[in-house]
């Protein structure tokens, strides 16, 4: 068991606590179906109205999958994990208290698209998001559909939009495209300049996390210094600021994004 743990602590802490967060709330519901999904998914009058704020964050970890088809929870796990520890260990080296903070906030922007869409569940937008970013960061990173079709990582959000599609209709479809917008604004407003620029992902625009949340991860606090073209991120001694960007082979995945269904639908 401790050896367990010991590799489980080699993830990084955030992309950690939202695969703990998926397995906590999935797992129980869905795929041993020991538990009722019903405390867990979101709607307006259940989660603003009557105070049942826990349902706004459940609803991201809540995966509803067609009866037969558990096994696509593996994928969906692979897929979180590739999209979040990509972001983690190499876009935000050292600065995982500042990912927290870009990924909560494009959670939230996720979460207000929704609201009109009576969508009650969050999951897929949310790795939609994580995904659409990734791949406009990393645009010609190679990947594969399934281990059969390989293809440039920047097409990658559209092919799942468009297996969305296929799968779920134009409803399930629509929510997923809230991920990709919530994303691209992501990109837009930290990324742009590209990962090659002087001040990539370093809060020009959503902001350095608050001491709060350092102090809830146990992040220190790395500063960012004014130099010429933009700004320096100065990490603590003896910490290289790309040591977690390692490269990551093509992984096969495989993906079945649901219904897009909505509370009462049949």
């Amino acid at each position: 068991m401790s050896e367990l743990w010991t590799e489980l602590k080699k993830i990084p802490p955030v992309t950690r606590f939202v695969l703990f967060s998926l397995f906590g709330v999935t797992v129980p519901t869905t795929i041993l179906e020991v538990v009722s999904p019903y405390p867990f998914f979101f709607t307006y009058d259940l989660g603003i109205k009557q105070f049942q704020i826990w349902r706004i964050f459940t609803s991201f970890f809540l995966v509803l999958l067609p009866p037969g088809q558990k096994l696509q929870f593996i994928f969906d796990v692979a897929m979180l994990y590739r999209a979040s520890n990509h972001l983690e260990e190499g876009k935000y080296p050292q600065r995982s208290a500042d990912y927290a903070w870009h990924l909560l906030l494009t959670a939230l922007s996720c979460f207000a698209l929704n609201v009109p869409l009576k969508a009650f569940v969050h999951f897929r937008p949310l790795l939609l998001a994580m995904v659409t970013v990734s791949s406009l960061i990393d645009p010609e990173a190679p990947t594969s559909l399934f281990g059969l079709i390989s293809f440039p990582q920047k097409y990658y959000p559209l092919v799942l939009l468009g297996l969305e599609t296929l799968n779920g209709g134009v409803g399930g479809a629509v929510v997923a495209t809230t991920g990709l917008i919530s994303g691209y604004g992501w990109w837009m407003l930290e990324w742009k300049e590209g990962p090659g620029s002087p001040n990539p992902g370093s809060g020009r625009v959503m902001g350095r996390a608050p001491n709060w949340l350092r102090r809830l991860i146990g992040d220190q606090a790395t500063p960012v210094v004014p130099r010429s073209g933009g700004v320096d991120v100065r990490v603590p001694a003896g910490r290289a600021l790309n040591d977690g960007g390692r490269g990551q082979a093509p992984i096969a995945t495989g993906y079945n994004w649901g219904s897009g269904q909505r509370l009462g639908s049949s």
